[in-house]
């Protein structure tokens, strides 16, 4: 499994994971900044 990180500017991080069947579960973490 690999997982790959970008960075999403004023948002926060967005981190991506192939998975089986050629498909993708992608997380996005949102900084408020609090």
């Amino acid at each position: 499994m690999e997982i790959r990180e970008t960075d999403l500017p004023g948002i926060g991080k967005k981190y991506s994971m192939s998975l089986r069947e050629g498909r993708e579960l992608v997380l996005v973490i949102y900084n408020t900044g609090k």
